[in-house]
């Protein structure tokens, strides 16, 4: 009985070392992989040691998937609706040909749309940039619009002031021509232009300036007259002086 033990035993022993070196050989060569592992499964006697391999199998693609449902729907159409006679196995093959085809199209269009949609939207975007700076443009003209308006009435204050400062030299001059005699008077006139001795005469009581023009030469006298006719209300003084 000892000897069948110590037989049965030894057997063991010399079985697992073998199993041992099998799994140590196919790591040490790099082999040690489910599929492998899985051809000593089939053995006999050992393959107890080593686990069934089962193929992983890839699961569907979702084309696969909706293949495989129209291709029930088909079967499960058929057990209830009796298909018309014109219509065969390859004609309903056909027809689903053509759905895919058709839903491959619109795809198509789909995605030609989405193109088309990017592009407008970045059309869009430049409207928007352009419009953006239009207004910054408009800005700057409002901004400059402004600053001339300020330089038009700032150069409107300095005519007004000088204005006035002439105004008060030709008060001036005009009353000191009025005191010199009136040949005096004319004879100084007379080196001037028509322009000045116009304003100064102007501003002259009548009296004074009927015979200052007296003084002068006809045709002087004349042109002088007529320039003080031409004279704007601005060049003009507003009151005559009473006459003396």
């Amino acid at each position: 009985m000892n000897y069948v033990l110590k037989t049965f035993g030894g057997a063991c022993i010399a079985l697992l070392a073998f199993v041992a070196m099998l799994h140590g050989t196919l790591a040490a060569t790099g082999k040690y992989t489910p599929e492998t592992l899985g051809k000593f499964h089939d053995m006999p006697v050992v393959g107890g040691f080593f686990p069934k391999h089962e193929p992983t199998v890839p699961p569907p693609s979702p084309e696969e998937i909706r293949n495989t449902r129209a291709s029930e729907w088909l079967a499960a159409a058929a057990k209830d609706v009796e298909l018309p006679a014109p219509y065969t196995s390859e004609e309903i093959g056909k027809l689903v040909r053509d759905l895919k085809d058709a839903r491959e199209q619109h795809l198509a269009a789909a995605r030609r749309f989405e193109d088309e949609r990017t592009g407008l939207d970045k059309v869009g975007a430049d409207l928007e940039s352009q419009k953006r700076e239009l207004l910054a443009g408009a800005g700057d003209l409002e901004r400059k619009s402004r600053e001339l308006l300020g330089l038009r009435d700032e150069l409107e204050r300095e005519r007004a002031f000088i204005r006035r400062s002439e105004e008060r030299n030709l008060k001036s001059l005009a009353s000191i021509y009025e005191a010199m005699a009136p040949d005096e008077a004319a004879g100084r006139l007379a080196l001037m232009d028509d322009d000045t001795a116009a304003k100064l005469v102007s501003r002259m009581s009548e009296r004074k300036a009927g015979k200052v023009l007296g003084a002068l030469e006809t045709p002087r006298a004349v042109a002088v007259t007529r320039r003080m006719k031409s004279l704007t209300d601005a060049d003009a003084p507003t009151s005559r002086p009473e006459a003396r």
